[in-house]
């Protein structure tokens, strides 16, 4: 769609046409995608989303440990204990 591709790079407009076998059409159109600067995902969904990739790996208290000091990058003098908490949290050596 012309008038969708305009609106690049500062928006990322879509539309998804599903039709049903009854012969309906259904339609939905967005301006952006979740996640972009105009529509960002909320903390807590960053969260849940760290949480349920890293616990695959990680004990959860060690993940939650490394999201604290993930939050608090600003303040550290260094990253040395983070990548140390990183480096011997694995449950295995994938």
């Amino acid at each position: 769609d012309p008038a969708m591709t305009a609106c690049l790079p500062h928006r990322r407009p879509a539309r998804v046409t599903i039709l049903l076998n009854s012969g309906e059409t259904l339609q939905a159109t967005t301006e952006t995608k979740r996640g972009d600067l105009s529509a960002p995902y909320p903390p807590k969904d960053i969260l849940d989303k760290f949480m349920s990739l890293t616990t695959r790996l990680w004990h959860e208290n060690e993940a939650a440990q490394i999201w604290e000091m993930i939050g608090a990058l600003d303040e550290a003098e260094s990253l040395d204990a983070l990548f140390s908490a990183i480096a011997k949290a694995p449950l295995t050596n994938q």
